[in-house]
């Protein structure tokens, strides 16, 4: 990617301030293989968090992380 920082934009530039939306930080990196750990951060709509810590979940048990 050639900038960084537009990974921030749909977080940073909202009208909201940043504690409004949920999120979680997940490990995004396999487990069996050495390397620097990784994290993704996902995000969800506010007042959402069940929904939020049902992806966070599918998507660790998806990737073998639990």
């Amino acid at each position: 990617m050639d900038d960084p920082s537009k990974c921030t934009l749909p977080t940073s530039t909202r009208s909201r301030p940043a504690w409004w939306n949920p999120g979680i930080s997940v490990l995004a990196v396999n487990p069996s293989e050495p390397s620097l750990p990784v994290g993704m951060q996902i995000l969800a709509k506010h007042f959402d968090e069940a929904n939020l810590l049902r992806v966070a979940d599918a998507y660790e048990k998806a990737g073998g992380f639990k």
